[in-house]
């Protein structure tokens, strides 16, 4: 299950994704901006298991009310080179997808920007870079690969992805250097491509301490495999679960019965036996600890996070 913890960003220091550590931070206020007047910080990758195959990264967003230079607020637009320039999503159809992704190479530092977007998604994909459309409309969301789908063009590339979304935010009282709110969500819950982690510093939502650090996820290439292996174990229908011609991910059960990959109703018993256990009292009830200090105070009762982090 994700968690939330938050940092106030007075200074991002580091995030990782899918085995690379993508590390970002702020080292000023002062930030630059790329061609739409956004916002940017830099964004480092430590490539930590590709080292035969290009690396590439797809980063794609919404433009917020931060907007200028002929993007109005609401446009889709992914990043097009390591500076953070982005341009309007091109008319591509469903028939012949292509890819918006940035080629990084084998090397295993790579300096990219991340300019101020909302609704960020950032893919990365050893080997080969993800097919996408966008129904055909320019300016037009991207159709995202989809892990269970074996008529996905990508779904024998190795891929995962992280969720974020950056946008203003109002100031916190006596903190009027505190503008912006930073969201990350690694999302490994339905889908298991790539080993991710990210660090994250900044000024702690609860205790106002600055540079508090906060990391989430593994980084260890043996680990994936691992992780395979056992389910591999486990033996029909559980292994059912890793798809693709070269392992290239795990699947949650809800996506594999969605493509075909296991048993629609082998779940059914134990579902209706946690759903007749809690059709009367006592009540199903849930406790929430994914704070970022060890209080008491439910997440849920906290003022507005700044950057926060979702961690998987």
């Amino acid at each position: 299950m994700d968690h939330y913890q938050g940092l106030w960003r007075s200074l991002l220091r580091s995030m990782s994704v899918v085995a690379f550590i993508a590390c970002t931070w702020i080292p000023s206020l002062a930030l630059a901006n790329n061609n739409a007047g956004l916002r940017t910080i830099p964004l480092h990758f430590t490539n930590h298991v590709n080292q035969v195959a290009n690396l590439y990264i797809m980063i794609f967003g919404v433009i917020n009310n931060d907007h200028g230079l002929g993007f109005p607020v609401g446009t889709n637009v992914y990043v097009t080179n390591t500076q953070g320039d982005v341009a309007i999503t091109p008319a591509i159809p469903s028939t012949a997808p292509r890819s918006l992704s940035l080629n990084v190479g084998m090397g295993t530092e790579i300096n990219l920007t991340l300019p101020k977007l909302s609704a960020v998604r950032i893919y990365s994909s050893i080997g080969v870079p993800l097919l996408v459309h966008t129904g055909n409309i320019m300016g037009g969301g991207i159709v995202t690969p989809t892990s269970q789908n074996p008529n996905d063009p990508n779904f024998n590339t190795k891929f995962d992805f992280a969720e974020l979304t950056w946008v203003p935010q109002p100031a916190p009282p006596n903190h009027p250097e505190i503008t912006t709110n930073l969201g990350v969500n690694v999302t490994e819950v339905d889908s298991f491509g790539l080993p991710q982690q990210f660090t994250i510093e900044g000024t702690d939502p609860v205790t106002l301490q600055p540079n508090t650090a906060l990391t989430s996820g593994f980084l260890s290439t043996a680990r994936r495999p691992d992780l395979l292996n056992m389910l591999e174990s486990f033996g029909p229908p559980w292994n059912g679960l890793i798809v693709g011609d070269d392992r290239d991910r795990a699947l949650a059960p809800n996506l594999a019965i969605q493509g075909g990959f296991f048993p629609a109703n082998y779940l059914d018993s134990y579902i209706n036996s946690v759903f007749l256990r809690y059709a009367s009292s006592p009540p199903l009830t849930a406790s929430l600890s994914a704070a970022a200090d060890p209080g008491s105070v439910p997440n849920c009762q906290k003022p507005p996070l700044s950057p926060t982090i979702l961690r998987g």
